[in-house]
């Protein structure tokens, strides 16, 4: 804890799922400049050879299985959860069953530990969808919002997302990452909204 003026403040100590991603990669480096290498605990399904050299804790973890990641969120003490596990469109459309567990499930238990373990923000990203999904992924994407407006109505979580293409430009990864940082910082809105 940090002592400021008569106040304690609690140190962020953020967890990025699916750290495997171009996203998850680049906030992870981003978050780890922000706040220190030992505020960054970066998690994927996968094993990643890398992770030693990303100089961050990195624990293998599947989204799906709550219990897991329970006991990363209570021994780490995380204060911010940014979830970029998930499923893309085409992936989505082979297995639609995997892809509702990973994209959908996987934000349920997010949300659900975060409002037992008071996370104090989630970051979770959309995608351009139309007003009536037409794949698997624009269901799940759509259902996403649906639930995280939900958790901040029904429990006050305070959940920020960005809609972003389908598919983004890695020149625009830089700027993707420093919105969501900018997103993240920001104060908190009375109204839930996507951005």
């Amino acid at each position: 804890m940090i002592l400021t003026g008569f106040k304690y403040m609690q140190e962020e100590k953020i967890l990025i799922i699916g750290v495997g991603t171009q996203m998850g990669h680049g906030l992870m480096l981003a978050l780890k400049d922000k706040y220190g290498k030992k505020a960054v605990v970066a998690c994927d399904k996968l094993e990643i050879v890398k992770a030693k050299v990303w100089e961050v804790k990195y624990i293998r973890l599947d989204v799906t299985n709550k219990a897991h990641l329970q006991l990363v969120i209570v021994k780490e003490k995380i204060t911010q959860i940014y979830l970029l596990a998930e499923m893309n469109a085409s992936s989505s459309e082979q297995n639609a069953l995997t892809a509702w567990q990973v994209n959908i499930e996987g934000l349920l238990n997010v949300l659900e530990l975060s409002v037992r373990y008071k996370v104090g923000k989630v970051f979770w990203p959309s995608s351009t969808v139309s007003s009536i999904p037409t794949t698997v992924y624009e269901i799940s994407k759509l259902s996403g919002e649906y639930w995280c407006r939900y958790y901040f109505e029904k429990f006050g979580l305070d959940v920020r997302s960005v809609r972003y293409p389908p598919v983004l430009p890695a020149i625009a990864l830089d700027d993707a990452v420093r919105g969501i940082l900018e997103l993240m910082d920001a104060p908190p809105e009375k109204d839930f909204g996507f951005f």
